[in-house]
């Protein structure tokens, strides 16, 4: 707030220049808000991680402080210039400080997706892949899946015999990796990032076609029938609610097979109260005519599987990899609200669950040091 001012009253040359001066100087602030508003949303987040836009930015700094000691005359400021100079500079190029846990965490790959800063990462044994910090996939050095969900669910959808399976969200490929079988199985993800860091580190077949694209889109755009479509999307570790309103639903209906069933994986945090999940079930129940919310954990609710199906009579399968059971999930569907095109606000009323998320997943299994980089 006094940088204004500041650069103001430098530039006056009387009091009859200040206007002048000011003039100028809100003239090209504003113009270079307008361009750090399209370089940033067009150009530098698109295709640079925040870490390199952060030490990009301090080196210009660094560079203008330069600069600037070249033009001040004054002994004193100067010595005060270059001794923040030194302090910056020395912060800067110290060693950087990683929390392991007590494990040898090493860090393998980082770049910029999507969604956010993608990295992989490897800990006791166990590769990961994280989306600005969150978990994505993990897998043991041999290739197997950390954890048994997911063979859980390949399971329980093999149980169904089916022969075309849409999956949206395909990710690290931890589905397939589950042991998913089908006669046909179509892949899509939005990020092509993180599809190729997967058949990179992950061991997701490398002669596995995905389709890059938004689900809804190619919902739009593929006139494909299938007998089931499995759904596990999110930005970040938010979910794409426009994918999961109404006219999104209705999307998902035109593509299924008579008695064809979808099967959504979502995440919760709250339980009972937990309002955005509560308004994809209000939602999905418009359009489909069986909807049966389950999960796992029946009393904490951290994660929910939506099985909406045309089929009056669908029951909900058991899966034949685990002795786990699924039971209905409670939601108090009072708290939701119909979602659709025109409105829907869950973007910003699932801040708060969104945070509790991150703090869970970054202490999934224990392994802290992976999420905290």
């Amino acid at each position: 707030a006094m940088i204004g001012p500041m650069v103001i009253r430098l530039n006056s040359r009387g009091e009859k220049a200040v206007g002048t001066a000011a003039g100028m100087v809100f003239a090209v602030s504003t113009i270079g808000s307008i361009l750090g508003a399209f370089l940033a949303g067009f150009y530098l987040l698109p295709y640079f991680s925040l870490t390199q836009l952060l030490n990009a930015t301090g080196l210009i700094l660094v560079a203008v402080g330069l600069g600037g000691l070249a033009v001040i005359k004054s002994k004193s400021l100067r010595a005060m210039m270059v001794l923040g100079l030194v302090v910056v500079i020395a912060a800067w190029l110290l060693p950087k400080y990683q929390y392991t846990d007590a494990y040898s965490l090493k860090i393998l790959h980082q770049e910029q997706g999507f969604y956010g800063d993608l990295k992989v990462t490897e800990i006791a044994g166990i590769k990961c892949i994280t989306v600005n910090g969150a978990t994505e996939s993990c897998r043991r050095t041999e290739g197997e899946l950390v954890g048994s969900y997911f063979k859980e669910i390949a399971g329980m959808i093999n149980g169904l015999d089916l022969k075309k399976i849409l999956v949206l969200g395909s990710g690290g490929g931890d589905l397939l990796k589950g042991g998913l079988n089908a006669e046909e199985v179509t892949l899509v993800d939005i990020d092509a990032q993180l599809v190729s860091l997967s058949k990179k580190y992950l061991g997701f077949d490398q002669n596995e076609q995905v389709y890059i694209d938004d689900a809804r889109h190619f919902l739009v755009k593929n006139e494909g029938k299938y007998d089931f479509i499995f759904v596990d999307l999110a930005k970040g570790v938010q979910p794409p609610y426009y994918v999961f309103s109404e006219e999104g639903f209705e999307l998902m209906k035109s593509r299924l097979n008579p008695g064809g069933t979808v099967l959504i994986h979502l995440l919760g945090t709250i339980g009972e109260k937990d309002a955005p999940v509560a308004s994809v079930i209000k939602t999905a129940k418009v359009i489909f005519p069986s909807v049966y919310p389950t999960t796992s954990s029946p009393d904490e609710n951290t994660s929910y599987l939506l099985h909406l199906s045309l089929d009056l009579n669908y029951k909900v399968p058991e899966s034949k990899k685990s002795d786990r059971i699924f039971s209905e999930a409670k939601v108090d569907e009072k708290l939701g609200i119909i979602l659709t095109d025109d409105f829907n606000p869950m973007d910003i009323n699932s801040i708060e669950k969104s945070m509790n998320l991150i703090r869970i997943i970054r202490n999934y299994a224990g392994l802290k040091g992976v999420f905290s980089i």
